[in-house]
């Protein structure tokens, strides 16, 4: 008997643009860095998984619920609500739908957008899905749980740090980036057009030369812009642009690993770049948003006045009380912090007052978003204690939290 022979699986990842299957490593890294690039530049809270779906960690979408939001347009059982972080703004929708049994479902979605020149892609994730009795308390048990207000009660400068730390961090860390590699990737793009060029030009054919003719043409086109802004990453685009219409004649396979080379030593620039800004961004020494929060405590202290102070002499009575809870929340690990957060989310009942004839509602948090909207096989269910998993014991009033258990490779730090 022959020996079987088993064909090698191929790792595969979906150009979110084309809709082709990339499978050389070299084009994956290559699209990686592209993708990297959406997500600073367009500041997204999320990453993309190698299907080319879009997804938010938990540990976002539970801070997203806390932002305070006001609702800026309604229209029957659609709302679109808009919550501010300092300078960064948040969009929203919530849908309010029947279900079955006498309940409604309050489904809210954060809605993101990359802008791509003239066009706009709207990526859209589901925070969370608030079902209840379909009575008159319903409405404002939804705003409690999703945090809204009347406008005039925001002031988006006046948030809890703390609470809201993983996406303050985030947002500071983009931000930095995408100011400071500005000139680092023009100067890594320029480099790796001279590499294709130079490539082009030392093996001459059919593919060569229509490459070639096409890019005199994109270099006429953007002479207005030499030396401005962002000049030579617009031009490598465009090249890589010109490189894929022009592929099917690509024939030569000595001149095809001499492109896939260019792109790994631009990968490997681009990680570099990517590697010493976060390391820059170390060495800084940027603050945790609860630091902050607490040094301005202890200047307003000192200042006087307001009511502030008042703050900070009932803490001077708990002194001994609060240093010890600081020390164990250290001591706690991150998935122990957000299954704390149960309470926020109406676990813990006891201290809540609810009108007395309603039920608590069941709460969902991180469902597949965009592409499905049903919950993942591979979920992981929060919230309960063992006792209340009992087979024999009624749940279905209980407060769950469920959340995606998802093992995705990150490229590089991935903005974490």
């Amino acid at each position: 008997m022959g020996e079987e022979i088993k064909e090698e699986q191929k790792y595969k990842y979906v150009n979110r643009e084309t809709g082709l299957e990339l499978t050389d490593p070299g084009d994956i890294h290559y699209y990686m860095c592209a993708q990297n690039d959406q997500i600073i530049e367009n500041l997204l809270l999320g990453k993309f998984r190698n299907d080319g779906s879009y997804y938010i960690e938990k540990e976002y979408l539970m801070e997203l619920l806390k932002i305070d939001k006001y609702i800026s347009q309604h229209d029957d059982n659609k709302y679109i609500l808009i919550g501010g972080v300092k300078t960064h703004e948040f969009k929203f929708t919530l849908l309010i739908e029947n279900v079955a049994g006498s309940k409604k479902c309050a489904t809210l979605r954060l809605i993101e957008q990359i802008l791509k020149n003239d066009k706009v892609e709207l990526l859209k994730t589901i925070v969370a899905r608030y079902t209840d009795d379909a009575d008159q308390y319903f409405m404002t048990k939804v705003n409690k749980v999703f945090s809204i207000k009347n406008k005039d009660e925001i002031d988006g400068n006046q948030i809890d740090e703390e609470v809201l730390f993983n996406i303050l961090r985030r947002l500071n860390e983009m931000q930095i980036m995408k100011k400071d590699r500005i000139d680092s990737l023009d100067y890594i793009s320029n480099t790796y057009i001279d590499e294709i060029l130079k490539i082009l030009k030392n093996n001459p054919g059919k593919f060569s030369e229509l490459a070639l003719r096409k890019y005199a043409v994109l270099l006429e086109q953007m002479e207005k812009n030499v030396g401005g802004k962002n000049y030579y990453i617009s031009l490598r685009k465009g090249l890589d642009k010109i490189l894929l219409e022009t592929s099917e004649y690509l024939k030569d396979k000595k001149l095809a690993e001499l492109l896939d080379k260019a792109k790994e030593n631009y990968t490997s620039n681009y990680k570099q770049v990517h590697k010493e800004i976060l390391e820059s961004i170390d060495r800084k020494k940027i603050e945790p948003a609860k630091k902050v929060k607490q040094e301005s405590k202890s200047k307003s202290a000192e200042s006087g006045g307001g009511s502030k102070p008042k703050k900070s002499a009932s803490k001077k009575k708990d002194a001994p009380k609060k240093s010890a809870s600081k020390k164990d929340e250290k001591k706690k690990d991150k998935a122990t912090k957000w299954i704390e957060t149960k309470r926020f989310l109406g676990a813990t009942s006891q201290e809540k007052k609810e009108p007395q004839n309603s039920q608590q509602g069941n709460f969902v948090i991180g469902i597949e978003n965009g592409f499905s909207d049903m919950i993942n096989s591979s979920q992981e269910l929060i919230g309960f204690k063992d006792k209340d998993k009992d087979k024999n014991k009624d749940n279905s009033n209980k407060s769950a939290i469920i959340v995606p258990n998802l093992n995705i490779n990150t490229f590089d730090r991935g903005m974490e």
